[in-house]
C-alpha cells in the first residue's frame, strides 16, 4: 500500500514538473516575441518616426522644431515643408558617411563649438537651441544640418576627382592638343563649345593675382600654355599667357558636373520610408 502511495505521489510530481516547463517555455516565447514587436522597425520605435533615410530617422517633433527654426530664420515657417528639408538634409548626411566623410557624434560636437564660437546671431541661435528639449536633439537636426549643408558642396562635391572624372578626361585631352598647338588654343575650344575668356591680372584688384603672376606671366613666353589643369570650383580651367598683352591671360572653363545632376544619382541610392 504505501508503494502505491509513493507511486501515485511520484506521478503527480512529474505531472506539476511538465505544468513549470510548460508554463516556462510559454512565458520565454512570450517575452522573446514582445521583445521582437518592441525593438523592430515595424513596431514601437515607429511611434512618432514620420520617415527614415538611410540610417537616419525622422520623427514628428524633428518637423516642429525645423518649422520653428525656419520661422527664427526668417522664411515663412508655414509654406516651407520641414518634412522636405530634412529629408535632404539626411539625405545629404547618408551620402557623406557613405563616402566615407566623419559625421560621427565627436564631428557634431566639434561643428556645435564651431557654431558657437562663431556665430554672428547670438539671440537667434539662442532662440533655435531653445525649440529642441534635448542637446542630442539638437545636435541631430541643427548642428548636423549646418555641418552637411557646409561640407557637401564645398568640402566633397567640388574638390573631389571621382566626381568630377569625365571633366577632367576632357579638361585633359584639350590640354594635350592645345600643347601641340598653341596657337589654336581659342579656336580649338570654340570648336568644342567651352568657353573662353581673356583678362588681365591686376595685382589690386584680384585675390589670386599671386597665382597667376607666379604660374603664368613670370613663368612663362607669350603665347605658351600652362601645363597644369587648373581645379575651380564650378569649372576647370585650361590657360596659357596671353600674346595681345604683357600680363594677360587667356582660359578655356569646362563645366564641372552640376551639382544637382550628381546628388539626384547620389540619392536615388538611398532607400528613403515614409511612414
Amino acid at each position: 500500500m504505501a508503494n502505491l502511495t509513493q507511486a501515485q505521489s511520484l506521478i503527480q510530481q512529474i505531472r506539476n514538473s511538465k505544468r513549470s516547463f510548460s508554463f516556462g517555455v510559454v512565458a520565454a516565447v512570450t517575452i522573446l516575441t514582445f521583445s521582437y514587436w518592441f525593438f523592430s522597425d515595424s513596431s514601437i520605435l515607429k511611434v512618432g518616426q514620420v520617415a527614415r533615410v538611410g540610417s537616419y530617422r525622422i520623427y514628428e517633433k524633428d518637423l516642429a522644431a525645423q518649422r520653428k527654426i525656419n520661422g527664427v530664420m526668417g522664411g515663412d515657417k508655414d509654406r516651407i515643408d520641414p518634412l522636405i528639408q530634412l529629408v535632404d538634409v539626411y539625405a545629404k548626411a547618408q551620402i557623406l558617411v557613405d563616402h566615407g566623410i566623419d559625421l560621427s557624434e565627436s564631428a557634431l560636437i566639434a561643428e556645435e563649438e564651431r557654431i558657437e564660437k562663431n556665430t554672428r546671431d547670438r539671440p537667434a541661435l539662442d532662440l533655435i537651441k531653445s525649440v529642441f528639449s534635448s542637446r542630442s536633439d539638437y545636435r541631430r537636426v541643427f548642428v548636423l544640418s549646418t555641418l552637411v549643408n557646409r561640407k557637401i558642396y564645398f568640402e566633397f562635391y567640388a574638390i573631389n576627382r571621382d566626381v568630377h572624372r569625365a571633366t577632367f578626361k576632357l579638361a585633359s585631352e584639350f590640354l594635350n592638343r592645345v600643347i601641340q598647338q598653341p596657337d589654336r588654343f581659342n579656336e580649338l575650344a570654340q570648336e568644342l563649345g567651352y568657353f573662353t575668356h581673356t583678362f588681365v591680372v591686376e595685382p589690386e584688384m584680384m585675390e589670386d593675382a599671386n597665382f597667376w603672376q607666379a604660374k603664368l606671366i613670370k613663368s612663362l613666353s607669350p603665347g605658351q600654355i600652362y601645363d597644369q589643369i587648373i581645379d575651380g570650383q564650378e569649372a576647370l580651367v585650361l590657360a596659357r599667357r596671353s600674346k595681345d598683352s604683357e600680363n594677360s591671360i587667356d582660359v578655356v572653363s569646362i563645366r564641372k558636373r552640376p551639382f544637382e545632376d550628381w546628388y539626384k544619382e547620389e540619392k536615388a541610392k538611398i532607400i528613403i520610408e515614409y511612414f
